[in-house]
């Protein structure tokens, strides 16, 4: 086999291994993006119903406070 062959044996080898890494790191990402959006998503609910049980502890408090005829602050 001659140098030239040998070469360019070399480059298709190179090649094929960076289009086979290339195609398994874009489905990695493809993969992380669907994760990351399930995950906003999971994060947006629990934000929402963190935000009710906080108006519902509020009013609460306040009910509580009024009641009371304690001093708001």
């Amino acid at each position: 086999m001659n140098p030239t062959e040998q070469f360019a044996g070399t480059v298709l080898v190179n090649v094929l291994i960076g289009v086979f890494v290339f195609a398994q790191l874009a489905e990695k990402v493809k993969d992380l993006g669907k994760w990351s959006k399930k995950q906003d998503a999971e994060l947006s609910e629990v934000r929402r119903d963190h935000g009710d049980q906080l108006r519902n502890h509020e009013g609460r408090i306040s009910h509580i406070e009024g009641q009371r005829n304690l001093p708001l602050g």
